[in-house]
């Protein structure tokens, strides 16, 4: 018996041992052909008769799953086979988990600018024994611009400013989280699309002055509060995940935090709901 097969000398179940961190390279073909840079967490969990995990067997449920695959269609496929792997290397746990963080380029459309801006991903599937549908969660996260419309409505009240006004902008962070049980496969570019579009104006990498101006003037024709960055972020990811009929249990939820010009504190808001709630409110546009 190895030292990690004796019992501990206090019994209580571990829900997750494992690492954190692990830097590797995948490459995904789905349209593109594209090799990501991404960090890998990994973790079983183990009942409380026993003092540790085989932690040796996480680096190999790694290397088997990513040179296993020869053509992976998504970063789930790597993610899918690493909590396989985990489980069967791992016969006393009762569940298994692997979770992926890189940076993925996305083309963003506004006001008739584009770009291809970066979008942060993390995505993540856990895995039950004896269940054949994994849980699954995919995060991004996204700068993106707000125009306050209380400073542009005080403006055009006291200087009898035609619309739209100045008023004070800022950069924000918006992540947005889909969490479901299945199967299917969202594709970071549509979410990370939908989330772009819940700001005042998305914000670019690389701007010449003629599209600033325009995107500065078109921004400002959209004010928006932190909290209608979130709704709007919410109801876009809501119609987006009712377009391919996910399940009604789907969790959806939107943080978002404002880097404020004009204060020395930032704005945070957040919202969290299932997909069946977010449809009761929501009014799909099929061309948005």
């Amino acid at each position: 018996m190895e030292i990690q097969d004796e019992p501990p000398r206090v019994r209580i179940p571990l829900d997750c041992i494992g690492f954190r961190g692990v830097r590797r390279r995948i490459v995904v073909e789905s349209i593109d052909k594209i090799a990501l840079d991404v960090e890998i967490d990994v973790c079983v969990s183990i009942p409380g008769d026993r003092r540790g995990a085989h932690l040796s067997r996480n680096c190999d449920a790694i290397s088997d799953a990513i040179g296993g695959i020869e053509r992976a269609g998504s970063i789930e496929d790597y993610l899918e086979g690493i909590t396989v792997k985990l489980m069967e290397k791992h016969a006393y746990a009762a569940r298994a988990e692997a979770t992926l963080r890189t940076k993925y380029y996305v083309k963003i459309d506004f006001a008739g600018i584009n770009g291809v801006e970066p979008v942060d991903v993390e995505a993540s599937i856990s895995l039950a024994k004896g269940s054949q549908q994994p849980h699954r969660k995919l995060k991004v996260g996204l700068y993106g611009m707000t125009v306050c419309p209380s400073a542009q409505e005080r403006i055009t009240r006291i200087f009898g400013y035609d619309k739209p006004a100045p008023s004070h902008s800022q950069k924000a962070y918006l992540t947005v989280e889909v969490a479901y049980r299945g199967n299917t496969i969202i594709r970071i570019e549509e979410l990370a699309r939908a989330a772009s579009k819940a700001f005042s104006a998305p914000t670019f990498s690389l701007l010449k002055r003629e599209p600033e101006a325009r995107l500065v003037y078109a921004a400002h024709g959209n004010p928006l509060f932190a909290e209608d960055v979130v709704r709007n972020a919410v109801a876009r990811t809501a119609c987006l995940l009712g377009s391919m009929q996910m399940p009604e249990d789907t969790i959806i939820k939107a943080e978002i935090v404002s880097f404020e010009s004009i204060h020395p504190h930032n704005v945070y808001a957040s919202s969290t709901v299932s997909l069946r709630e977010a449809l009761k409110i929501v009014e799909c546009d099929a061309s948005s």
